[in-house]
């Protein structure tokens, strides 16, 4: 059996976790069986790997709903260990699934001109709907609309599939896209530590993006709650306004990081330089 688009938008397991795997099943039989959906494995792909290797019997059912995106991402970004980068990708890569029939090749990234609907499947068909906005994919896969909209770029890119294995991030991706280099001049160990501070200021931009989007949406419910209920929301607003102040001095720590070592960097450059010329 082949494995569905949609399936694939998601990295594949661990080899630690599939060896694991592949000796349950071995011991214990297939305890939850797979989807199938277009003649292909919807949900499961391991699970069929696994019971190909230990020759057990495959099990699965069709999937006949009428939300196939919204089925595989309730069974893998729940279930499944992956960095903000890796959801954003999937979610990407979902979203610009088209079903059989369809015209697959329209609007491939999310965000263009969706595909029109086949008249095969009479008219809408799952899949076909014009894409979300970068905001509500960040809410299903949890991230920034910032990491959305690199892991778009990044599958512009033809490097969406670099970003769902994990092998670079969304921003490095991004990067790469627009013609930056991002490990140039990265060879002495001081630069290294800088890059490295610089990935983690850029993952603290992301989280305060994402703490900054949920108070606002916390305090708006809450001055709705005061309003309907005449309570008191203030202590947790002050509460939202403490963590956002608190994620923005760790960024600001991080910053001053790379900055000093930025300083120390160029001065050692400079002694370097007088020394050669001496």
């Amino acid at each position: 059996m082949k494995r569905h688009p949609l399936s694939a938008a998601f990295p594949d397991m661990d080899p630690t976790d599939f060896a694991s795997l592949v000796a349950d099943i071995e011991k214990n039989g297939l305890r939850e069986h797979g989807w199938v959906f277009e003649g292909m494995i919807l949900d499961g792909w391991h699970r069929y790997r696994a019971c190909e290797e230990s020759g057990v019997r495959f099990r699965w059912e069709q999937y006949d709903g009428t939300d196939p995106i919204g089925f595989v991402r309730s069974r893998n970004l729940e279930r499944r260990h992956l960095t903000p980068s890796q959801r954003a990708a999937a979610i990407v890569a979902c979203h610009a699934w088209r079903p059989l029939g369809a015209n697959q090749h329209g609007g491939s990234v999310p965000g263009t001109d969706p595909a029109p609907s086949s008249a095969e499947h009479g008219g809408s068909v799952p899949g076909t709907d014009p894409a979300p906005s970068s905001a509500e994919m960040a809410k299903q896969a949890g991230v920034s609309t910032i990491t959305i909209d690199r892991a778009k770029a990044a599958q512009r890119a033809g490097l969406g599939e670099a970003v769902r294995d994990g092998a670079m991030s969304a921003k490095t991706a991004a990067d790469l896209a627009k013609g930056r280099d991002p490990q140039a001049k990265r060879a002495d160990p001081k630069d290294r530590k800088i890059a490295e501070l610089e990935a983690r200021v850029a993952e603290l931009e992301e989280e305060l993006e994402q703490v900054r989007d949920g108070a606002a949406e916390a305090v708006e419910a809450a001055e709705a709650a005061q309003q309907m209920l005449k309570t008191d929301a203030g202590v947790l607003v002050l509460q939202l306004r403490a963590e956002i102040a608190s994620l923005t001095r760790s960024r600001d720590d991080a910053l001053n990081q790379v900055g000093e070592l930025v300083r120390q960097n160029k001065m050692l450059q400079r002694k370097l330089d007088k020394a050669m010329a001496a």
